[in-house]
């Protein structure tokens, strides 16, 4: 599976303007450190697998998912094997007001293992298998029918991990989450304050705080400011506009603070964000492609 690279970037050829590509990976190959523009979900079909991301070793049994945030950096190591790499698009995901609530948990790695509910492992690794059966026989309605699956694996996932803090959490926080969320949605392009919040949930900022990074795995200053960024991606993506002008339409009270806080989550400027997007647009309209590993199922 030969990568395309800038950089720590990797560059995803989504053919034929498709917005998932999926390879059925039997290598016995390295990939090093990268990060792309896309919603990566692992799925070791023969023998264990490893993927390194950050300080975090994810070993996964056959059957097991992983699943990783757009602009994750990780490392494979040369493993024997098979298994399933889906990579979805992260603009489909994160582009769509509807999926607020399962882009809210897609700001860490999320390992799904034996550990967790085994009727959901079985469940989500079936919707893995619809979407392999799909794409390798890709037709007219395919991407409809792959994109409906996905959002429906994601949002299942969601499901069970919200069911899960329903029963280690001893009141209703769990319901008025959704609330928070929304409310943040709604309002990120403009200040947001801890009290607004707290007030909004019912419960003292202290106590808030505490439940939302066990909600989110983030800060809420982290949270807010990753949403900020991802309206800011594709504003970034019109060369018309100036970065300062994105900075503030976005709720950030100044340049360096945008900045920082891009740099931060991207690791990289603004600045260069917009080159790199560049980039992929000139890839794009060459449609250079890429290798992909094809069904030997």
């Amino acid at each position: 599976m030969p990568m395309k690279m800038k950089g720590n970037l990797e560059i995803v050829d989504y053919r034929d303007n498709r917005s998932v590509v999926l390879y059925d990976n039997q290598q016995y190959e390295e990939y090093p450190l990268h990060w792309h523009n896309a919603i990566e979900i692992t799925m070791p079909l023969e023998e264990r697998y490893l993927v390194i991301s950050g300080n975090e070793e994810y070993l996964l049994e056959e059957g097991e998912i992983l699943i990783l945030p757009a602009g994750t950096l990780h490392y494979l190591k040369a493993q024997k094997g098979r298994r399933l790499f889906l990579l979805i698009n992260n603009d489909t995901v994160s582009g769509n007001p509807a999926l607020t609530a399962i882009t809210a948990f897609l700001n860490k790695p999320l390992h799904l293992n034996k550990h967790d509910d085994e009727t959901l492992l079985k469940h989500l690794g079936g919707l893995m298998r619809e979407i392999y059966k799909e794409y390798s026989h890709f037709d007219s309605i395919s991407e409809v029918s792959i994109y409906i699956k996905i959002v429906m694996l994601l949002l299942d996932t969601l499901k069970y991990k919200l069911q899960d803090y329903r029963k280690s959490s001893t009141d209703n926080y769990a319901d008025s989450f959704g609330v928070i969320i929304k409310y943040i949605e709604d309002n990120y392009m403009n200040e947001i304050t801890l009290d607004d919040l707290a007030e909004l949930s019912g419960y003292s900022k202290f106590y808030f705080c505490k439940m939302f990074s066990k909600y989110t795995g983030s800060t809420l200053p982290d949270f807010i400011n990753r949403r900020r960024i991802m309206a800011s991606e594709f504003m970034l993506a019109d060369n018309r506009m100036k970065i300062t002008d994105i900075a503030m339409r976005v709720g950030f009270s100044s340049i360096t603070t945008f900045n920082r806080a891009f740099r931060k989550i991207n690791d990289c400027t603004p600045s260069e964000f917009r080159k790199l997007h560049r980039t992929l647009e000139h890839y794009s309209d060459k449609k250079i492609l890429f290798s992909e590993v094809e069904s030997n199922a």
